[in-house]
């Protein structure tokens, strides 16, 4: 019964919804009766009520089956709501649509459609115009044009209508007329629902046009009352005014919840709980004067706020500077530099390694010291006696590694064989070769028959006046 099974079987039949060149916008479904999807096309030069309904209707003829049946109504979405709202309503065809945004009641159309169509846009039991609305999220007023025509004769005495429609009395003569042939039961052409449709865009049409800037007004106004209540009255309960128990039952019923909610009411003017049932004036100064003493608690942004500008208030105090004592210099910056510099060991002149490692800044009162007895100098030995230079050793120089590498054994070239030439020694021929040699010498040669995969003899035959010249072959072993 969920619509998003349709969602699925949608994307395994039509592979554009999978690929993502289509999307699937909204679906309304009752399950086993209809649904109504709107799809919308990503990828230009795609049609998406095409790729979806396939060629002659393959790929939903699938899901309808699949669905038991069930019919399935593909829309193209539209961006525009009054062309959506349009074809959402189809098969019917519609002839104007007015779109309003009451603040309370939510988004209205009314649509106005031609009176043999009325009753294919409404559909059966309403289902029709039901599943436009789900489709579309607005609630969809249907009205016949006859209808709206009527009503827009009565309502010209409104501010909005513009004054020269009151002015052209040939255009509402006309319009009487055609709603007196409608009353009549008599035909009416295509003209006469041409008369009718102007009328009803100049009035009705003005009209809701009037009541959706003054319905603007009241959605700015309440932005900016909401503005002006402090979050913190939002989050308390109403129990935290202490009303009476009949004004705190009487708010209660009209989704009043929390403090935020009847300050904001009382910012919206006195009117708004006068229309509350059963909420009169003397029960509106009682909440008044509860309002006006109750107190709001801080909110807890302010008050860490507070603490922060306290913290940094502090540092300001003066403080006499010490006086030095003596023995002591003062630092201007303890962090820049080590507190104790370490004095550097003394090295002997062959220097091998370090002899004196100094401790970090951080801990200059523990300090660490590693000897390492350097080895003796060897004695002088005459210039006379004096040896060749000999190669300094791997454990003095220490670029070199300890252990000397090994050299590689080379491998030997391997020399390539010398070429010996053998010739067969000359052999008797067989008899076989005797006999082949006889045939080929009488005329007779022997050929490899590849279809037959054997050796045959190739004969010539002398042809007639009644064949063509051909060619036999006789299988013979050889």
């Amino acid at each position: 019964n969920h619509r998003n099974l349709l969602r699925r079987l949608l994307e395994l039949e039509v592979p554009e919804i999978y690929n993502g060149q289509v999307e699937i916008k909204s679906i309304a479904r009752e399950a086993g009766q209809r649904s109504k999807v709107a799809v919308q096309a990503l990828q230009p030069g795609v049609d998406p009520v095409g790729a979806c309904v396939g060629m002659r209707g393959v790929r939903i003829q699938s899901i309808v089956r699949e669905l038991n049946d069930e019919k399935i109504d593909v829309i193209e979405w539209d961006p525009n709501q009054r062309v959506f709202i349009a074809k959402a309503l189809s098969p019917a065809r519609v002839s104007k649509v007015f779109l309003e945004e009451h603040p309370d009641e939510g988004k209205t159309a009314v649509v106005i459609v031609p009176d043999d169509q009325l009753s294919l846009a409404i559909g059966r039991e309403g289902q029709n115009a039901r599943l436009a609305a789900k489709l579309t999220g607005w609630r969809i007023d249907i009205k016949s044009l006859t209808e709206a025509a009527g009503e827009s004769l009565g309502n010209l005495s409104h501010p909005a209508i513009d004054p020269q429609l009151r002015k052209s009395k040939e255009l509402l003569e006309l319009a009487k007329h055609v709603l007196e042939k409608k009353a009549a039961n008599r035909p009416i052409t295509s003209e006469d629902y041409h008369t009718l449709e102007r009328v009803v865009e100049g009035v009705e049409g003005r009209i809701i046009a009037f009541r959706a800037v003054s319905y603007e007004a009241v959605r700015k106004e309440r932005i900016l009352a909401r503005k002006r209540v402090p979050e913190v009255a939002w989050k308390m309960p109403l129990d935290e005014l202490d009303l009476p128990g009949r004004i705190h039952n009487l708010l209660l019923d009209n989704e009043i919840e929390t403090v935020g909610d009847v300050l904001f009411h009382l910012e919206m003017g006195n009117e708004v709980f006068l229309n509350f049932r059963g909420f009169g004036e003397k029960a509106l100064e009682t909440l008044k004067e509860i309002v006006a003493f109750f107190q709001l608690p801080a909110p807890e942004g302010e008050a860490v706020e507070h603490e922060a500008i306290a913290t940094v208030e502090e540092p300001e105090i003066e403080v006499a500077p010490a006086e030095p004592v003596a023995g002591v210099e003062a630092v201007a910056e303890p962090l820049a530099e080590p507190l104790v510099e370490a004095e550097p060991a003394e090295v002997a002149e062959p220097v091998v390694a370090e002899t004196a490692v100094a401790a970090p800044a951080a801990a200059p009162e523990i300090e660490i010291e590693i000897e390492i007895e350097a080895p003796a100098a060897p004695e002088a030995v005459p210039a006379e006696e004096a040896p060749a230079a000999e190669p300094v050793s791997a454990i003095d120089d220490l670029s070199r590694p300890l252990v000397s590498p090994e050299p590689k054994p080379k491998k030997a070239k391997k020399k390539a064989p010398p070429v010996v030439i053998v010739r067969p020694a000359e052999r008797q021929q067989t008899e076989e070769e005797e006999e082949d040699a006889e045939r080929q010498r009488k005329g007779r040669s022997l050929v490899y028959n590849e279809d037959m995969g054997e050796v045959v003899i190739k004969r010539k035959r002398k042809g007639s006046r009644r064949r063509p010249e051909w060619e036999d072959y006789d299988i013979e072993d050889v």
